[in-house]
Parts: C-alpha cells; structure tokens; sequence
C-alpha cells in the first residue's frame, strides 16, 4: 500500500504542480501536463525530440497508477482525464500485400516454418503477438475435432 502512495505521489508531482497532494490532482493538471512537454519538445531536422506517441505513453503511464491508486482507495477518483483528441495519435499508413506479394511469401523459396506463419497471419488476421501465442493443439482441435493428426 505504501508503494502505491509513493508511486502516486510521484505522479501528482509529474503532472507540474509540485505542491499540489495526490488528492488535490484534477484533469486540468493532466491536461497543462500535456501542453509542458509538448512546449519543451525541441526539434532537430525537423523531427520532435519527444513525439505525441511518447507524450501517450508518459499519460498512460500516469492514468494507470492513479488508477492504481483509486483501486487501493488512497484516492477516490482517478482523475488522470483528458478530453478526447488532446492526444494527437497518429499511426503509419499501411498498404496491404499485392497478390504477387503473397504468391512470393507462400512459395517454395520461403522456409517452411515461415510459411505456416504467413498462412496463419493470412488466413486467420492475426498479427504477429497472436500468432506467436498459440499452439499448435489449438488448430488440431479445431480441424481435426479429437483425432490426432
């Protein structure tokens, strides 16, 4: 419980009021929170230093040890709140596989186990953590029912 009230307090001392107590922390605090780093963000050739996925992160990290926080009732509330779109997120564009692109994937120029991947992330949708998770008993099951293979 003590760690939790450090790990809090910590917190509250990063939302850039030094004086203000866990208790006394208010979504306006996060909010000041964001436009800070985002004002002490330099950039070099163009680039931030500190992007907005690294300024989600830091907020993430916050909302869940308040969250923590309230959880073990040092707190009422969570109030690591911040209104919709504060945070510019912004992802990669990604362009989907061409037919030709899958044919080389599949072919026999690619290993065998390699293979069995892309089929799977193919197939199914799954991304690689997910692929990665399974076993090879779960796709047995489903096939085959409770035969072996």
């Amino acid at each position: 419980m003590s760690n939790v009230k450090g790990l809090a307090r910590d917190a509250s001392r990063s939302t850039g009021s030094a004086a203000c107590a866990i208790e006394d922390a208010r979504p306006p605090h996060f909010l000041r929170l964001v436009k800070e780093l985002r004002a002490k963000t330099r950039e070099v050739d163009g680039d931030r230093l500190l992007s907005e996925k690294s300024i989600a992160n830091v907020l993430g990290t916050l909302r869940t040890m308040f969250g923590e926080a309230h959880f073990n009732e040092v707190i009422v509330g969570n109030p690591c709140v911040l209104p919709r779109k504060t945070l510019k997120r912004r992802s990669k564009a990604r362009a989907p596989y061409s037919g030709r692109e899958v044919l080389a994937l599949l072919s026999d120029k690619v290993d065998v186990t390699r293979r069995v991947f892309v089929w799977l992330a193919f197939y199914t949708g799954m991304r690689e953590g997910e692929i990665c998770g399974r076993r090879s008993v779960f796709y047995v099951y489903s096939v085959h029912g409770n035969q072996p293979m």
